[in-house]
């Protein structure tokens, strides 16, 4: 398999040497090197060639841009991103970024979301909280000028408000998104249990704080607009 995936590149390269000449006589082979650097990717994918495989796809979307194809370009960059994080999460993250900036570029805004997105979730996945936060943050941002992506947006804006409270101790930003949250989950029949999730948030947070009456505001507001939401009665909150 390995075998066949140099074999495959080694015949892309040669295509690519040969393009030149045969954009003198009109014709162009480059959609058959990009198959066979997919080819080569593939099956070195199957063989665990990680790198290998990124190398191709990343050959792929120099030959995209070459083109002037900002989308099959910005894909290869996000294959490569995923690719490379079988083996260094950093180099994933550089790729993906260069994704966004590619997708960005085009006005494809719901997946600049999804870049961002991956990048918080692999800070995430490396403890390093501080910068998951930020890109969930830019996730929301790009998400949020989307109109389809409204509730990815709110997903990655409470996971932005959760990780910044708890390491950055930015409460009252977090505060404000969770019951900015709370108040648009509440006007819709399919997401309004999520208000009182939200809710609470803001409350604990407002305890965190010191500030025992909001953090009794946050939690009644949901006891006075979805009574159903608890099961225990109001009076035996905040006493």
């Amino acid at each position: 398999m390995e075998y066949e995936a140099r074999e495959l590149e080694r015949k892309a390269e040669q295509l690519n040497k040969k393009g030149f000449f045969s954009s003198i006589f009109g014709t162009d082979n480059t959609d058959e090197i990009i198959n066979c650097y997919n080819m080569a990717a593939n099956k070195y994918k199957l063989s665990h060639k990680w790198k290998e495989a990124t190398a191709c796809i990343l050959k792929n979307a120099a030959l995209h841009n070459n083109n002037n194809e900002a989308s099959y370009c910005a894909n290869a960059y996000m294959e490569a991103g995923n690719i490379a994080k079988k083996y260094d999460n950093m180099e994933a993250i550089k790729y993906i970024e260069k994704a966004v900036n590619v997708y960005a570029s085009i006005g494809r805004f719901s997946y600049c979301g999804k870049c961002e997105r991956n990048i918080a979730e692999i800070y995430e996945d490396l403890y390093e909280y501080n910068s998951a936060a930020q890109h969930y943050n830019k996730a929301a941002y790009y998400f949020e000028m989307d109109e389809y992506s409204k509730s990815v947006y709110t997903q990655c804006i409470v996971k932005y408000a959760e990780l910044t409270s708890q390491y950055n101790r930015a409460y009252e930003e977090a505060i404000l998104i969770f019951e900015t949250e709370a108040k648009k989950a509440l006007k819709s029949t399919l997401l309004q249990y999520g208000a009182k999730d939200y809710y609470i948030k803001a409350g604990i947070l407002h305890v965190v704080i010191g500030d025992m009456v909001n953090a009794k505001i946050a939690i009644e507001k949901i006891l006075y607009r979805r009574p159903t939401f608890f099961k225990f009665k109001r009076k035996k909150i905040f006493r």
